[in-house]
């Protein structure tokens, strides 16, 4: 039985007013040449615990969850987003807002 490998792209489908997600799926044992689009939702129903879900083990690539640039200066590091001011609703009161 084959399972789904890897997803290659994702796109939105338009059926009835209703947007559908889909994923193109290299199957496993195929090549990426066989790869077919598929709803998102009936294929992860279909198949929960799919290597294409990131659920598998080692797959001779590197750890995710190690830092490769410490430091974040180097060729790797990611840049930073500014933390903007933000400003006063004009709609919405701030007495109505709770934290």
């Amino acid at each position: 039985m084959q399972v789904p490998a890897r997803i290659l792209q994702r796109r939105l489908r338009h059926q009835d007013n209703v947007a559908i997600s889909q994923v193109l799926v290299q199957w496993s044992g195929q090549p990426e040449a066989l790869a077919t689009w598929e709803d998102y939702d009936d294929l992860k129903r279909r198949f929960p615990r799919a290597p294409a879900w990131g659920q598998v083990g080692f797959q001779g690539r590197r750890n995710v969850n190690i830092d490769p640039d410490p430091d974040g200066v180097g060729p790797h590091a990611v840049a930073q987003r500014e933390q903007r001011n933000r400003k006063e609703s004009t709609r919405y009161p701030r007495e109505g807002w709770t934290r």
